[in-house]
């Protein structure tokens, strides 16, 4: 690959990734080149220290820069990449630079390699970029931050990869699109596809009724469950009819968003109904109006028929001080930490549209003055995504509000489930106080609760729920180290534990995944391993790879149960240092040479996959390979 030239003094050369489980460790890596030599003043402690508070206000968040080594004058792009690597991933950063003179060879290691890769050539960047140079650094990393802004851990894919990560399974994040991705939690037949709280155990036929906000009311209405009476429309002239049919006040939205998107509540005359169905109509071709629900916002998260989460939520607002203008006291709400944008675990308020038109009914503007304790409200939905707050109101949940929430999940068969509850006193049942189901989201954030002082750890309760308890989640995965001699080692084990009735994936000369032929990106490709670990028809796993190909490229997970090295006559001098890193993924390891090496290493391995394997699943309960 072609050196990439950051100014005069430095830049980076032959950058390349490596697979997971390869010759730094079990995770995928980035190794470079780094040609040429910072400026001794990059190293210095006040630049850094003034470069890590540019970050730091780029991110809106604390960047500290970490020191890990000080080689050949380089420590600091290591210090530099993962300061802005720290704030996309959970995992533990490694980094290292090997060689004392230039070229210097670094070594970064996380779970995002796109990503690691970026920001090794914005530190080069940094590194090199001269003092009076370094103003230019808050848009680069702003655009660093925009390029991966759903891989924040201020998001429920990264806090659930946090959860799977400390359980000890395995994950992978697969990336659907440019701003869609989701999690592989385990291995083969034992894995799971998590998108959120969206799972492949997740009804489409109930999550399509649910989005539905109209087919959503009218489904509980006729369960008779508490609900607003609802009109759909479909122009503005048709609102300002339903709202007046209804009864103001009214609550407006479009009919198949989330996160309060487009909503707005409390509209007291036709005008606001016309302006509020105009801004609904942005976000959704459907628009529903319907009567206003009296008391306070409650999110019930319910996972798998229980209720276990609670949190009451209120609108954006701030409060005078007799002092400071609404803008003032709004940029100082936004001030705390956790309405970092993005991720962070509260949203910062945003002076909109919407906020002028709740001010105006206040008879104020962003540039008044409010009195002293006086609570200005800035959005009417209580949305933790539209700035509001949380509080976590778990313990104080009466019975028949509970129920209530298990049951009309129940009713549209969702395993998992928001359920907007809007009233006076969730202490109360909502049975005679007015109140009533506001709707019901299918795809309920965990951040509402995270974000919830004391609340319950629903994303323990969530993961309990989806990987059905936990478990290890894992499948044998064997490592045949040779040539031809592997090919056929790891194809007669396939062979035998498919007749024993197990689903295995082989990579060898060809790519099968339970018994399926599939096209073969090549022997060694690391992409070999990634496919036959997802397929959820695979059982056990057997890989024939070339010690030098596993040494170069890495095997492609980042764990592996038994390593042999097999040999017609004396093996290759590569297949020691391959088993050594076998064995560093946590494999029982074993070599075989001479006439009888193929049959004894088949035998060895498939006994002990066998056994690994465990009781198979019975017929028909892994689902069709579209499941």
């Amino acid at each position: 690959m072609k050196a990439t030239g950051i100014g005069d003094r430095l830049r980076l050369a032959s950058p390349r990734v490596l697979a997971a489980g390869n010759r730094w460790g079990p995770f995928p890596a980035v190794e470079a080149m780094i040609l040429g030599r910072p400026d001794p003043a990059s190293s210095d402690d006040a630049r850094l220290a003034r470069i890590d508070g540019r970050l730091a206000a780029a991110w809106a968040r604390p960047a500290p820069l970490r020191v890990v080594a000080d080689t050949a004058g380089h420590a600091v792009v290591v210090r530099l990449a993962q300061a802005l690597l720290g704030l996309l991933s959970p995992a533990t950063i490694r980094g290292a630079v090997d060689g004392g003179r230039p070229p210097a060879v670094l070594m970064l290691e996380c779970l995002e390699p796109r990503a690691t890769l970026d920001a090794l050539h914005l530190a080069v960047a940094i590194a090199g970029a001269p003092a009076d140079g370094e103003a230019g650094l808050g848009p680069m990393v702003a655009r660093f931050q925009r390029a991966y802004a759903r891989a924040l851990p201020g998001t429920d894919e990264w806090a659930l990869a946090r959860a799977v990560a400390a359980r000890g399974i395995a994950w992978r994040r697969v990336e659907q699109g440019p701003e869609l991705s989701h999690l592989v939690v385990g291995e083969g037949r034992h894995r799971r596809r998590l998108l959120g709280t969206v799972s492949d155990r997740t009804s489409h036929f109930a999550a399509t009724v649910a989005e539905r906000k109209d087919q959503c009311t009218r489904l509980l209405a006729r369960h008779l469950f508490p609900v607003p009476r609802q009109r759909l429309v479909r122009d503005a002239e048709a609102a300002v009819a339903a709202a007046a049919a209804i009864g103001f006040p009214v609550v407006v939205k479009p009919i198949d968003r989330s996160g309060g998107v487009g909503v707005a509540v409390g509209l007291a005359g036709p005008a606001e109904v016309a302006d509020a169905f105009a801004a609904a109509r942005r976000h959704a071709r459907g628009v529903v109006v319907e009567s206003m629900l009296l008391g306070g916002d409650h999110r019930l998260l319910v996972i798998g028929g229980r209720l276990v989460a609670a949190s009451r939520r209120t609108p954006a607002q701030v409060v005078g001080d007799g002092r400071r203008t609404v803008a003032e006291l709004v940029a100082a709400t936004n001030a705390d930490p956790r309405r970092s944008e993005p991720g962070g675990l509260l949203q910062p308020i945003v002076l909109d549209g919407e906020a002028a038109r709740l001010l105006a009914a206040r008879g104020l503007t962003a540039a008044s003055v409010p009195a002293a304790g006086e609570a200005v409200p800035l959005r009417s939905a209580g949305n933790r995504s539209q700035g509001g707050t949380v509080e976590d109101v778990t313990a104080r949940v009466h019975p028949d509000n509970a129920a209530l929430a298990c049951q009309a999940t129940r009713l549209l068969g969702l395993d998992v489930a928001g359920v907007d509850l809007i009233v006076p006193d969730i202490a109360r049942s909502c049975l005679g106080t007015g109140g009533g189901i506001c709707e019901i989201n299918r795809y309920p954030s965990l951040l509402t609760h995270l974000a919830a002082p004391g609340a319950p750890d629903v994303v323990a309760a969530y993961l309990d729920h989806a990987l059905e308890g936990g478990g290890r989640r894992r499948i044998p995965i064997a490592v045949v180290v040779g040539g031809d001699a592997a090919d056929a080692v790891a194809d007669a084990v396939g062979g035998t534990l498919e007749a024993q009735g197990l689903g295995v994936g082989v990579a060898a000369g060809g790519l099968v995944a339970a018994g399926l032929p599939l096209a073969d990106p090549g022997r060694g490709d690391p992409g070999r391993v990634a496919r036959l670990i997802d397929d959820p028809m695979v059982g056990a796993l057997v890989v024939a790879v070339d010690a030098r190909d596993l040494l170069v490229r890495g095997l492609g997970h980042r764990r592996c149960d038994f390593a042999v090295a097999v040999a017609d006559e004396a093996p290759e001098g590569a297949a020691a240092p391959a088993l050594r890193r076998m064995a560093r993924l946590g494999a029982a390891t074993a070599a075989f040479a001479g006439p009888d090496a193929r049959r004894d290493a088949a035998a060895w391995l498939a006994a002990r996959i066998a056994a690994a394997a465990g009781p198979l699943a019975p017929a028909g309960a892994v689902g069709d390979r579209g499941g």
